[in-house]
């Protein structure tokens, strides 16, 4: 039976009070010349029931916890359920901590949720409309504040009819007042949450306070061991607030506080004597421990166990924010020199690159440019700055910064800081496509690596040197270098180095056409990557596994780890890697012959490598598009767009990107029948491949040359062309069996023409290549396979 205020009386608590209200509560007839506490004790031994004694906080320094333990072993079947925000130190005493109600994340399921129904019963009680679907954003972070607690859900509902919820949750962060309610109804000690903090308050003594107030520092939870460091060794206190529910015990060395006790104790803190100081102290000691905590893991962040330090580091992510940013109004820039490392390394593990660019961000702004002793600081903010922004796709400003960085690190004499602008610099002109600057900026950077004895910047030197040979389609030169960047990474143990160079190995083999080996690179990464919980190029391994699973026709498994790619690029928010793998997709779809879907996903990337500014993209998105064009039958279009992916190849001397749009522009002028012009594109792009020694690539000019002549019906140059495709075939086997089905088409068609009795076997030969090539697709395919794209 619940003993409340209104069946308790206000009288003072104590063995025979408790008693007297027990009674009171059975109806009890009390007789004298026993205490009462004895005469309650004999009628309830023999009974069976429930005693619920709601807030008995107020009775645990009196007697009636005394009364309480007589009763127990005296009354077997009697049960006493007790609510307090303190325990009764009993060992018959079974403790549950009561959380508060659910919030969930999912706005989609959220309605359904206990607190955010509690909130809309009690707004609409409180009169007037309440549109929960056009607030419910706002309710779930009100719930949220409030911790889920059904008193403070129940006290800011209640200013639901007067108030916007958006205005309630500003209100709430600010002013505590706002959770109280004059209703007659309410018991006083439930009518405002300030008055079950000042009763809390009251019972603490001053160290107890001082001590809170401290804690207030702390943004969402905290270890023992950054309690020890804030509170200057004062610890063991942690276990008696916990005892007192201000603190929730987390786990064994970790605690939360939750934010409504925040905000009480930093406004206790304020009107105390020496509080502010006090308060003042602790944030930098707070700021100091965690820029020292980031630094301390920033080696660790680099190896295989990097993502069990993030899972640990994450959980103080809003400490690490409020302790940055300390340190910078504070311009204690000798922490914030100590701590950007590790910082920067945290970054890039956890992907939080928003979130990081607004704390490099901060700390510039503030740094006055002025401060001679911190230019090498500015250079290292400035650096750091161009790295976050390439990840976010913001090219432009990216290069600005970078190109600051490298000047002022040079005035300085300062070569890491050079170096590591360089290698930023450079691998942002790869990013715009910019392929022989960026390979100049690796180069440049190679050297200061080695003079300064840095191994990780040498070995991501020689990555971005085999990469740009490898980008520029220079397949020779490419290999030792990156083979040389996978041995400097691998023997200073950077895990992330390591599964760089190994997916990058990946790629040349792919180029090569080397599809056994290029899967067997990737899969190695794939594995480190997941061992280190690296989501962002887990995103990278798969779209590369999805390419190589196209170009051996494996369309289901190309279209699953392609698609399972961009749901997790897409997730992170990383606009540059998006756009490949959303590429990727739409020449899959072609090659299956949906061209409605091609069109979407490419137009897609295409969109992305505009916004972000990635002329690579944007020239090699329109050839592509110019192609879905001139599958559909629209050649006006498709030439459009083959001139725009053309102009800008040509603008950045991009010859391999150049040859795809002249092979594109020459499609759509033979179906525009304008074949002189198609003539000489095909005839330029031939030419860009023999140069390029890639035979493959150029039978695409050569057949578009042989439909020219066709056409033109001029039996000599049909005759002339097919003579070149039969010699590429009979140089190279591997050309002949990777060559398009078109290819194969056109030379056949050519021979035909010509009364070439070589017909029948080139039929013969492009056969066995298709059947070749049918006996490696899986019998699941989409149900786009089926759709076979148009001659």
């Amino acid at each position: 039976m619940p003993l409340d205020d209104a069946v308790l009386g206000t009288g003072p608590p104590g063995r025979e009070a408790l008693a007297l209200r027990m009674g009171n509560a059975f109806q009890f007839a009390f007789k004298g010349g026993q205490p009462l506490s004895a005469q309650i004790l004999s009628w309830l031994k023999d009974k069976d029931c429930l005693l619920i004694l709601d807030d008995f906080e107020r009775y645990l320094d009196t007697d009636a916890v005394d009364f309480l333990v007589e009763l127990l072993p005296r009354a077997a079947r009697v049960h006493v359920l007790v609510t307090s925000r303190l325990a009764l130190d009993l060992n018959s005493e079974s403790v549950f901590r009561v959380p508060g109600l659910p919030v969930p994340d999912d706005p989609q399921t959220a309605a359904a949720a206990d607190s955010v129904r509690l909130f809309a019963d009690r707004a609409a009680r409180a009169g007037g409309s309440f549109d929960l679907e056009g607030q419910l954003p706002d309710v779930i972070a009100i719930c949220r504040w409030v911790g889920g607690l059904p008193l403070g859900i129940k006290l800011a509902a209640a200013h639901a009819a007067s108030l916007p919820c958006a205005d309630i949750l500003r209100a709430l962060q600010s002013n505590l007042d706002l959770l109280s309610s004059a209703r007659r109804d309410i018991p006083p000690r439930q009518r405002s949450m300030r008055a079950v903090l000042e009763y809390t308050w009251a019972r603490m003594d001053s160290d107890e306070r001082a001590l809170l107030s401290q804690l207030a520092v702390f943004e969402g939870g905290f270890s023992r061991e950054a309690a020890r460091a804030v509170l200057g060794g004062a610890a063991e206190a942690l276990d008696r607030l916990a005892h007192q529910a201000l603190l929730l015990p987390a786990s064994e060395q970790r605690f939360t506080m939750h934010d409504l006790v925040r905000q009480f104790a930093r406004e206790r803190a304020g009107v105390s004597t020496n509080g502010e100081t006090q308060l003042a102290e602790a944030a930098d000691r707070h700021s100091a421990f965690y820029l020292r905590l980031w630094q301390s893991h920033e080696q660790s962040l680099r190896q295989i166990n990097a993502q069990i330090v993030v899972r640990v580091l994450r959980q103080d992510e809003r400490n690490l924010a409020v302790a940055w940013q300390r340190a910078v109004t504070q311009e204690r820039w000798d922490d914030i020199a100590g701590g950007l490392d590790g910082l920067l390394v945290y970054i890039d593990r956890s992907n939080v690159f928003h979130a990081g660019r607004g704390w490099v961000l901060s700390a510039l702004e503030r740094l006055p440019e002025s401060l001679d002793r911190q230019r090498k600081l500015r250079g290292r903010l400035l650096a750091a700055l161009a790295s976050l922004d390439g990840n976010l796709g913001l090219y432009d400003e990216a290069i600005a910064s970078a190109e600051q960085a490298a000047a002022l690190a040079q005035g300085l004499g300062e070569r890491v800081i050079e170096t590591r602008a360089s290698l930023t610099w450079a691998h942002l002109l790869y990013q715009r496509g910019a392929f022989p600057a960026a390979l100049e900026k690796y180069q440049h950077a190679l050297g200061p690596a080695r003079e300064a004895a840095e191994a990780r910047l040498e070995g991501d030197a020689l990555w971005g040197i085999g990469w740009m040979h490898l980008q520029m389609e220079d397949y020779a030169p490419a290999q030792e270098p990156l083979e040389q960047a996978l041995s400097r990474h691998r023997a200073i143990q950077d895990a992330y180095g390591e599964m760089l160079g190994l997916t990058s190995l990946g790629v040349l083999a792919r180029r090569r056409n080397r599809l056994d080996e290029s899967e067997r690179w990737y899969e190695q990464a794939l594995t480190l990557c997941q061992t280190l919980g690296d989501r962002h190029f887990e995103g990278k391994l798969l779209s590369n596994l999805g390419v190589v699973a196209r170009m051996r026709c494996h369309f289901g498994d190309a279209e699953s780890r392609l698609e399972a790619s961009l749901a997790l690029l897409r997730q992170l928010g990383l606009p540059p890697n998006v756009e490949i793998v959303l590429g990727e997709l739409g020449l899959l779809a072609l090659a299956l012959g949906d061209i409605g879907l091609a069109r979407a996903r490419l137009e897609e990337a295409l969109t992305i490598a505009r916004s972000i500014g990635d002329r690579y993209g944007q020239s090699g998105f329109a050839s592509n598009l110019s192609e879905v064009a001139h599958a559909r039958g629209d050649n006006e279009a498709a030439l459009a767009l083959a001139r725009q992916g053309l102009a800008i190849a040509l603008a950045d001397a991009n010859t391999s990107l150049q040859a795809i749009a002249l092979v594109a522009e020459g499609n759509a002028l033979l179906g525009l029948g304008r074949l002189d012009e198609a003539e000489a594109g095909y005839r330029s792009a031939g030419a860009v491949y023999l140069i390029q020694r890639r035979a493959l690539p150029g039978l695409s000019a050569q057949s578009g040359r042989v439909e020219v002549a066709l056409k033109r019906g001029d039996p000599d140059a049909v005759r002339g062309r097919a003579e070149e495709i039969l010699s590429a075939f009979a140089a190279d086997a591997s050309t002949a069996a990777g060559a398009p089905a078109q290819v194969y088409w056109a030379c056949w068609r050519a021979l035909v023409a010509s009364g070439d009795t070589r017909s029948s076997a080139t039929l013969t030969q492009a056969q066995a290549v298709l059947r070749a090539r049918a006996e490696t697709i899986p019998d699941a395919l989409p149900a786009r396979a089926t759709r076979r794209r148009p001659m």
